[in-house]
């Protein structure tokens, strides 16, 4: 397993403490491209199973090219 935390994600340090110590946490930097840089870890891992990511945002859209997504049925748990 492999979790992505955003680094704007307040608190996220807290979070971190609480995961499983086998799971693989790549926290995402701000002043660089979210996709590339999980594109990046992905291609340097082997044997991913399932993949997390915990950002901001907006329950249950998706944004791609500046176009906003909604009510996608989206397996997303917001908080």
């Amino acid at each position: 397993m492999i979790l992505f935390i955003d680094s704007k994600v307040e608190n996220y340090h807290h979070l971190i403490s609480q995961v499983d110590p086998q799971t693989k946490v790549v926290i995402l930097q701000p002043n660089q491209n979210g996709i590339d840089q999980i594109s990046k870890s992905l291609g340097e891992c082997c044997d991913v199973d399932t993949v997390h990511i915990i950002s901001h945002g907006v329950c249950n859209c998706w944004l791609k090219s500046g176009i906003i997504y909604k009510n996608l049925g989206l397996s997303v748990l917001c908080y």
